[in-house]
């Protein structure tokens, strides 16, 4: 995923993170994305999830620990997002 596919999620309430045992939590902004003119594809999105849970979004994340979806039940499921 790019970071603007990232940023859309995030400001849609759509983005979902993929936990070990299956569960899927959605995620909340937590701060203004970070970016860096030397090295333009850098990016970080610092993020919340759960009650305490944080996690920071970055370029070098696998794309299989988000879902995209319209629901928690969605993402847990496998079904995800339409396109608006």
């Amino acid at each position: 995923m790019t970071r603007q596919e990232y940023d859309e999620a995030l400001d849609k309430h759509r983005l979902y993170l993929v936990m070990p045992n299956g569960k899927c939590y959605l995620m909340r902004r937590n701060g203004m994305t970070r970016t860096w003119k030397r090295e333009p594809e850098r990016f970080e999105i610092p993020c919340k999830y759960s009650f305490r849970g944080y996690y920071t979004i970055d370029n070098l994340c696998r794309p299989d620990f988000f879902r995209v979806a319209d629901s928690r039940e969605d993402a847990e499921a496998g079904r995800y997002a339409h396109q608006d």
